[in-house]
């Protein structure tokens, strides 16, 4: 008990997904900071302890990346806050399968994140078989502060290799919660961006600074 593992400026590339340890206690915890993933999605089966994103950001431009966030045996909780998703074509956000109970959604918290998705909404998908839109998805408590825009250069993104840079002027710079820039609790301290810029006194949704 009382592991917190923290997983912190790394590239996942074309790895298909990404997914944590299983059970835990309610004081371990793996806490994600400052990573880009490209075309992984996250599948989630955890129970008992804290799966939490800060200042993350996720790519997805091939046409193979499909979905964003997979809810499998999740009893979570689970929370993405601060981060960007960016898609150059219409996906759904959120899958969730039949095992355990069907409300498991709701103990999946994101908040305060850009998103670049085109098309129609479609954040939750799988057995209930609902594509929710921005309004109803918010009106289940999810992404509280958060932004979205449908054309993905409004983000302002410009791709550099692996990484990217961003605009100052993009919508990415007026939804992050600064609670994390000097927060007393170090495990979820986030003074520096993915390439060790520090972070202002209001900090840019995802992994990089503008």
């Amino acid at each position: 008990s009382n592991r917190v593992l923290r997983i912190e400026r790394n590239v996942i590339r074309n790895c298909t997904l990404t997914q944590p340890p299983g059970t835990g206690t309610a004081d371990d915890g793996l806490v994600w900071v400052n990573n880009l993933f490209i075309n992984a999605f996250h599948g989630d089966y955890h129970s008992g302890w804290d799966n939490v994103f800060l200042h993350d950001t996720w790519v997805y431009d091939r046409a193979t990346a499909d979905i964003h966030y997979k809810l499998w045996q999740f009893k979570g909780p689970a929370s993405v806050v601060n981060s960007l998703v960016w898609s150059d074509h219409p996906m759904p956000m959120v899958f969730q399968n039949a095992d355990l109970d069907l409300e498991k959604y709701r103990r999946f918290q994101p908040r305060n994140n850009a998103y670049a998705l085109p098309g129609q909404a479609s954040w939750l998908v799988g057995v209930r078989k609902e594509s929710l839109s921005d309004a109803q998805w918010q009106a289940a408590g999810k992404d509280a502060g958060s932004v979205r825009v449908a054309d993905p250069d409004a983000l302002g993104i410009t791709r550099q290799g692996e990484a990217y840079s961003i605009s100052p002027r993009s919508p990415a710079t007026r939804c992050a919660d600064p609670a994390y820039r000097n927060t007393n609790d170090v495990r979820f301290r986030i003074s520096r961006d993915f390439f060790g810029k520090p972070r202002p006194e209001h900090p840019c949704a995802g992994a990089v600074e503008p």
